[in-house]
């Protein structure tokens, strides 16, 4: 095996160089030699993809997406304290939407540090010298943190990691949006390439699986239904974390709001944000009322696309917004993951969407969905979560249901968001946690592999 290895990796190297100098080629000529390096590729990461696992299974988690990060970490630290696996945990570049150029890997470094995960660092410009390495390390698995290969360096997009099995845990909880009306042919939720590469996706909830049944070209044939392993651990995080980032007046407690605006703010994707029609009526409101603190906790995408290039609002109108925000005595930002204790010393919710609107449920607090008229219709699943939020049509509505939960009135919502988050947990599933069911099917579909 060796030895083809080494031949196919020449077939690799020459067929790039005859692209290389494809100036002078038809443009016929030039497809073809594409579709050459094409073929070639998947060959060698068929062969590669082939290997028996060793004595130790070797995970490598491809960390972009800090904020998101509690989806996997439960898995992570389960292969830790497990003897068969080996997990690795890598930082490399991205670039979410409204943005251009990737970065932000030193961000990830820092937070990966602050959380005490050692891992190697895929700051390169040239992504593929990173590629170079995670084949090197010969992992049998690698997690991704999203099928989208728009936020990821091109080295570790879905055709080049095809060496490993791919796996896949959603950094959402569900499926809130019926994202299948997004595109004529292909659902991005459930038929990406990513998804016909993956070797499993852990789902928590069997509507998912109908989903893939219906829309996926793979037929949910590599999907299992396993909970989500952020439920348990938001919820366990909250407890021992819990802060707040405003001082406490010595006049005493004030009731505590966070406001969570999403990215999608044009007229394309899922069109739930509503942060530009809506910010000057949210700072008016905070600079008015000294009865409430608010926190502002952006997507991890809004600022980007909201003052991107024929954005909504310029960097400068953003910069004043954030500014005038920061001054007052009642106000603070929140941002870059690790949001459960944020989550458990609130109050209340203002959200306009997405993941924010089950994820909250798990605190059983109130959630007051800002509603955008035009938004993406709901998914099965997404109904079910809405039913335990409140639904809004504008910031007066809002005030006025923050104010009555201030003022003691029972959110009648309570039972609904416990039993949607006993559902999303797969508390009627098999014996464990999510992250223990997911270390158990690994090992189950490796030693499947192996049988002679």
């Amino acid at each position: 095996m060796p030895q083809d290895m080494a031949a196919l990796a020449e077939n690799v190297k020459t067929t790039q160089q005859e692209i290389q100098n494809a100036a002078a080629l038809s443009e016929e000529q030039s497809r073809r030699l594409q579709g050459e390096l094409y073929k070639i590729k998947q060959t060698v990461n068929l062969v590669a993809g082939a290997r028996p696992a060793g004595k130790k299974i070797k995970a490598v988690f491809l960390i972009h997406h800090i904020e998101a990060w509690d989806s996997l970490a439960d898995i992570y630290e389960a292969m830790l304290a497990a003897e068969d696996f080996a997990p690795l945990a890598v930082s490399i570049r991205r670039r979410f939407p409204g943005e251009q150029n990737y970065g932000f890997e030193n961000i990830i470094h820092q937070k990966l540090l602050e959380l005490g995960i050692e891992h190697l660092r895929f700051s390169m410009e040239d992504s593929f010298e990173g590629l170079d390495i995670l084949k090197a390390l010969a992992p049998d698995i690698i997690f991704r943190q999203s099928q989208w290969d728009w936020d990821i360096p091109p080295g570790f997009h879905v055709e080049e990691l095809r060496f490993a099995r791919l796996c896949y845990v959603p950094y959402a909880v569900t499926a809130v949006a019926d994202t299948r009306l997004l595109a004529k042919e292909r659902d991005p939720a459930t038929d990406s390439d990513f998804h016909r590469t993956a070797w499993k996706i852990f789902y928590a909830t069997e509507d998912q699986k109908t989903r893939f049944k219906k829309h996926a070209v793979r037929y949910a044939q590599n999907m299992e239904i396993v909970g989500h392993p952020k439920v348990k651990r938001l919820i366990r995080l909250g407890r021992e974390q819990e802060h707040w980032p405003i001082k406490q007046q010595i006049s005493g407690r004030r009731f505590r709001l966070i406001w969570s605006p999403h990215h999608s703010v044009g007229k394309e994707w899922l069109r739930f944000g509503l942060f530009p029609a809506i910010y000057q009526d949210m700072l008016a409101w905070v600079k008015s009322d000294n009865s409430i603190e608010m926190v502002l906790s952006f997507h991890p995408a809004a600022i980007s696309k909201i003052t991107e290039a024929g954005g909504p609002l310029s960097s400068e109108e953003m910069a004043a917004f954030l500014q005038e925000w920061d001054s007052l005595p009642n106000t603070a930002r929140h941002s870059a993951g690790n949001y459960a204790g944020l989550m458990q010393a609130s109050d209340c919710m203002l959200t306009d969407g997405i993941s924010f609107l089950a994820e909250y449920q798990f605190f059983t607090k109130p959630v007051i969905f800002l509603e955008r008229a035009d938004h993406l219709p709901f998914s099965p699943a997404g109904e079910r979560i809405i039913a335990g939020t409140h639904p809004v049509k504008t910031v007066a509505e809002a005030k006025k249901l923050v104010h009555d939960f201030a003022a003691g009135c029972v959110d009648v919502k309570a039972q609904v968001q416990r039993d949607n988050t006993a559902w999303l947990a797969g508390e009627k599933l098999a014996a464990g946690t999510a992250a223990e069911r997911i270390l158990r099917s690994i090992r189950r579909g490796i030693r499947e592999e192996e049988r002679p």
